[in-house]
């Protein structure tokens, strides 16, 4: 096996080679830096060179190049989704004019509920018949609309949603 010192010494005829021949040479350009990695492998007991350096960063620039390419998919992909996304969302002048169509409907409910109340006062004096009986689900049911348009409305106030005319 070959002692530190004996790497000194061959690594010091190198340099006097190198030097010979200049950083300009052939030989010396393409050594540039391989007599500094010698020193460090022989004073850390490391293997590390240029060409290992090199290997390395070509792996990890395949790597790089592999998920650089898997996140432009999935961009493209979330671009996709973007445009369908879009496509799908309402306006806000849409959104006004279903706010418009809803807060008409909710006057059709109100009066519903106020008719179905005179219905439900005209035959309170059958409780148990089918008249009645309607009557006070019909009330109920529009009472309910009624409601249920009241919150819808309530909520596209939130947004500033201003109700529109078709």
């Amino acid at each position: 096996m070959v002692t530190k010192e004996q790497e000194r010494k061959a690594l010091a005829k190198i340099e006097a080679i190198l030097a010979e021949l200049g950083e300009d040479s052939y030989v010396g350009m393409a050594m540039k830096g391989v007599i500094d990695d010698a020193k460090q492998n022989i004073e850390n007991d490391w293997g590390m060179s240029y060409y290992d350096r090199w290997e390395e960063s070509e792996k990890k620039l395949a790597r790089a190049k592999a998920e650089m390419a898997e996140q432009f998919a999935r961009a493209e992909e979330l671009e996709k989704r973007c445009v369908l996304l879009q496509a799908a969302v309402m306006t806000v002048d849409e959104m006004g004019d279903i706010a418009g169509l809803i807060a008409d409907h909710r006057y059709v409910c109100f009066d519903e509920k106020n008719r179905t109340a005179e219905k439900i006062v005209e035959f309170a004096e059958e409780p148990q018949g089918l008249a009645f009986k309607e009557a006070v689900a019909n009330n109920r049911r529009a009472a309910a609309n009624e409601e249920k348009c009241r919150l819808v409305l309530e909520m596209l106030d939130k947004y500033e949603v201003k109700v529109g005319k078709l």
